[in-house]
């Protein structure tokens, strides 16, 4: 293992213990070096190692045995790694409200759009999906693409609040869009901007109304898979 580089100290050790069980390929079940021997590695100290344990406890991702050692509970996944580095263990039912809030205002968001949306807008929009569908069938980053689509949507709707509004959980709405960060939860999601287009075309509000539904359950189902 490498020594970590210290930024948020608990966050990077728990990373970096995750990246030593995947490189040796260890499995659930399997015991993780002794205490001692972690922080001698990674140089830091044994009270800095033990709060980044008692996070894994919290994730389910390893159970400590008194005497025993440290044993992996659970696979070490992409979305796991994503969870460490970005959500508070504690923060579960707020991200699980800011993530209601955002389905409640986006749905607004799509009805001021339906309502406002003229043919010149489509055609634009339109044209930002192709390059967004292009850029993910090269398998190319395309986080930029996918924002700019939502964005010229939200714009679309003529209010500013919720297009302010809706911009400002523009980071928490790409992290979990990001396939490096959160591939599983990506893919299941490619051909919902699809579906989500051909619903502002026809102007099909009950359509839209039903996919962001869809959409935001599968996210909440993901949050509270994660955190089991």
């Amino acid at each position: 293992m490498k020594p970590i580089v210290r930024t948020k100290l608990t966050d990077s050790i728990v990373k970096a213990i995750m990246e030593y069980a995947v490189s040796q390929n260890m499995k659930v079940g399997d015991r993780l070096p002794s205490e001692r021997d972690l922080a001698r590695a990674l140089r830091v100290s044994r009270p800095l190692l033990r709060e980044a344990i008692r996070i894994m406890e919290s994730l389910n991702l390893v159970e400590v045995k008194p005497g025993s050692g440290i044993y992996i509970k659970n696979p070490f996944t992409p979305e796991m790694f994503y969870i460490v580095l970005h959500v508070d263990t504690k923060e579960k039912e707020r991200l699980l409200d800011v993530i209601k809030v955002r389905k409640a205002l986006e749905k607004l968001a799509f009805e001021e759009v339906i309502k406002n949306i003229d043919d010149e807008e489509i055609k634009s929009i339109e044209k930002l999906l192709n390059i967004l569908e292009e850029t993910q069938r090269r398998s190319e980053e395309s986080l930029e693409e996918l924002w700019n689509f939502y964005s010229a949507i939200y714009r679309a709707s003529k209010n500013k609040f919720l297009y302010d509004f809706l911009e400002g959980l523009k980071d928490i709405f790409l992290s979990w869009q990001d396939p490096r960060e959160n591939p599983v939860f990506a893919e299941k999601t490619y051909s919902y901007h699809r579906e989500i287009f051909e619903g502002i075309k026809t102007r099909n509000i009950q359509k839209i109304h039903m996919l962001i539904d869809r959409f935001y359950k599968m996210w909440e189902d993901e949050i509270e898979k994660l955190f089991k």
